[in-house]
């Protein structure tokens, strides 16, 4: 009875483990299978693989002056810096004025002479002695503002000067100028060089000079007569007058250089030397470098799975290995009509939400080329 009761129990319980064994645990990993599937899936992020395009970050480059094109300094496809000087501007009417600077300066110095001969021989008392020391004081003034228009002329034409001779000697390492021309204008540039070490000696001579006559003028307290006092106000007034009208002329000069916005490469360029520049009329175009971005069209049924900031892999069709991974910086407001090149079919127009991708490197990309693009979408 006993041994029937022990082997009972040992069926059954056998019984038990089979009946476990084929029920309960294929039901339990289908359940864990289930709930694995659902986190999964949870953290599943989809790729949205579509077509773009290159931007092309073309700036045309503007006078802000009419005049006539004097010098081209670039050519087409050269590589520019930003703030580089491209283009000068005939100078012709700033040249002119400076000559009248000159003249005017020349007519202040007739007129000191004059007054010179005329207050010297009629010295009586100390207010003449006054005046007399004042009018020297005009004459050191006169002399450095002289010397000093001077200073700012030949640094105005070393500065262009050495525009040209940088262009010329760039034309004749690519045995397209001739060298006399570059001998010539390095010539010239090494005269305006001496001329400037000349200028800068003896403006610190004259300049030295003239504090010491301000010096003696102020030690001098007796009062000059009115009619004198009034003369000398108004010819120290002209030599100021002088002095700032070269300051006007220089930042003038500014407006016959034509400079880069940006740095990049000359992709068009519209005029050439001798042409008419007109206000506002494009003289050349420059392709931005540093980074480029990359438009692309997603489809209505994607374009909810993007997000501002999602990663991005760019691949080049014209060179494949080179790929560059970015982000989704701009997300247009609404579907537009792609351009036709990413047309699958060319009679067929197709629609899509233009998204930018941004920062890729310029030396990998061309601007206009076609890329294949891989956007990370959304988690759900």
């Amino acid at each position: 009875m006993a041994q029937l009761t022990k082997k009972s129990l040992y069926l059954g319980g056998s019984h038990r483990f089979r009946w476990w064994r084929f029920k309960m645990i294929p039901l339990g990993v289908w359940i864990l299978a289930v709930i694995l599937g659902i986190v999964l899936s949870s953290r599943k992020v989809s790729t949205i693989d579509v077509a773009g395009i290159i931007e092309t970050r073309d700036v045309s480059v503007i006078s802000l002056q009419e005049g006539k094109m004097q010098n081209l300094l670039v050519d087409l496809f050269d590589p520019v810096e930003k703030n580089q000087t491209l283009a000068l501007l005939d100078d012709a009417s700033l040249k002119s004025e400076f000559r009248i600077l000159e003249s005017r300066i020349g007519k202040l110095r007739f007129e000191w002479e004059e007054k010179k001969n005329q207050w010297e021989p009629s010295v009586q008392d100390a207010s003449d002695e006054t005046a007399l020391t004042k009018l020297n004081e005009l004459k050191a003034h006169l002399d450095f503002a002289e010397r000093n228009i001077l200073r700012h002329i030949d640094a105005y034409n070393r500065e262009r000067m050495g525009l040209l001779l940088k262009r010329q000697k760039c034309l004749v390492d690519e045995k397209i100028g001739g060298t006399e021309l570059y001998d010539a204008l390095k010539s010239e540039m090494d005269s305006i060089s001496d001329r400037m070490k000349s200028h800068e000696e003896t403006l610190s001579l004259l300049k030295n000079k003239l504090e010491e006559s301000r010096q003696r003028s102020g030690n001098q307290g007796t009062k000059i007569e009115p009619e004198k006092m009034k003369w000398i106000q108004a010819f120290e007034e002209n030599i100021l007058n002088s002095e700032n009208r070269t300051n006007l002329l220089l930042e003038k000069k500014n407006t016959l250089e034509i400079r880069a916005p940006l740095s990049g490469f000359v992709s068009r360029i519209f005029l050439k030397t001798g042409d008419p520049v007109l206000t506002g009329n494009p003289i050349l175009v420059i392709v931005g470098g540093g980074t480029v971005k990359a438009t692309a069209y997603i489809k209505e049924d994607q374009f909810m799975d993007v997000a501002l900031g999602a990663e991005a892999k760019v691949f080049s069709r014209i060179h494949p290995d080179e790929i560059a991974t970015a982000q989704v910086v701009k997300i247009g407001p609404q579907m537009e009509e792609t351009p036709m090149r990413l047309w699958r079919f060319s009679s067929v127009p197709e629609w899509g939400l233009p998204v930018v991708i941004g920062d890729l490197p310029f030396q990998h990309f061309k601007p206009g080329e076609m890329v294949d693009i891989r956007i990370s979408g959304k988690t759900p």
